[in-house]
């Protein structure tokens, strides 16, 4: 008798997974919470509390991976939403919020530069990939991007918005620069030290995600000329 292990089925199995985690996960996330109502705790006891929101939020996003990673892997008979419309500031401001919780645990700055927050345009993707994509990189760059400030910037072409994510950490170089994004680049960037491994395969689902709203990720020379940076390129309208 056969496993039938093809993509198509652990696709599914993936996805069966990441629901299943999700309703523990869900009890766990409740029962802290109602924790943190009760009067007269001590200082001690509710940044345990904090600590355990953060961890809550810190699974639920691996396990937003893991759904992504069966999505993909069961992509032709997944039936995407056609891209629509969106505003990239809003788009970008939603996902760097998402990602707070984590920044505060490592103590990092989010800082959404001038040119991302008041830009008018509108990005032609699929809205809940881009904001896995981006995500995924900005909380690559909390996990390893050092005490400094996490930058998001933007700049544009004719076809084309950027997102530009700036910190403060090791940038990968030579072939490592392109497959880091790739399954061999994360089995091998956990043992390398300039390697970004992202928690929950994240570099990976940011390539991804990125596929999936017709968009691009890489690793790029920093503006500010130190640390690392990364660039998430979509179709504007």
């Amino acid at each position: 008798m056969t496993t039938g292990l093809n993509n198509e089925n652990i696709g599914k199995l993936l996805g069966l997974l990441a629901h299943d985690l999700r309703n523990p996960l869900s009890a766990l996330h409740s029962n802290i919470g109602f924790l943190e109502t009760i009067d007269g705790l001590d200082e001690d006891a509710r940044e345990a509390i904090g600590d355990g929101m953060v961890s809550c939020d810190g699974l639920a996003h691996i396990i937003d991976n893991v759904e992504l990673l069966g999505q993909r892997l069961r992509e032709a008979s997944i039936q995407r939403p056609r891209p629509a419309a969106m505003g990239l500031a809003q788009a970008a401001s939603d996902t760097v919020q998402s990602c707070a919780a984590a920044a505060q645990s490592h103590e990092v700055e989010l800082v959404i530069a001038d040119t991302l927050r008041a830009t008018d345009v509108n990005v032609l993707c699929d809205r809940d990939m881009f904001r896995k994509s981006l995500g995924n990189l900005v909380r690559n760059s909390i996990q390893l991007g050092g005490s400094g400030p996490i930058r998001l910037s933007f700049r544009s072409d004719d076809r084309h918005a950027v997102v530009v994510v700036e910190d403060h950490g090791p940038n990968p170089r030579g072939d490592l620069r392109e497959a880091v994004f790739t399954v061999d680049g994360q089995i091998r960037a956990k043992t390398e030290a300039a390697g970004r491994y992202s928690r929950g395969l994240g570099l990976l689902c940011a390539r991804l995600a990125a596929d999936a709203c017709g968009g691009e990720v890489k690793v790029v020379d920093p503006p500010s000329g130190q640390g690392n940076a990364f660039e998430l390129r979509v179709p504007h309208t």
